[in-house]
């Protein structure tokens, strides 16, 4: 995380998949997803991060324009 801050703070953008608070992982347990630590970036660096995963309709565009895909002949189907 110290890493991540003092790349941002030198000028990084800040780039997230996702700002999920919690998953729960193969045994059930209850544990930290990416959003906790994107908000934590965002609070030390004051920088705001750019969401490129789900929901991000930019994310999904961009993939299909790299597959030469309308949108209107995709379909997304997720995970969570």
């Amino acid at each position: 995380l110290n890493d991540a801050f003092r790349e941002l703070v030198a000028g990084a953008e800040l780039l997230a998949l996702a700002t999920n608070r919690t998953f729960r992982d193969a045994d059930g347990a209850l544990s930290l997803d990416a959003g906790p630590f994107v908000a934590a970036l965002e609070f030390a660096s004051l920088k705001r991060a750019t969401v490129l995963g789900k929901p991000s309709p930019a994310f999904f565009l961009s993939a299909l324009a790299s597959m030469n895909c309308p949108p209107e002949q995709a379909i997304m189907v997720g995970d969570d």
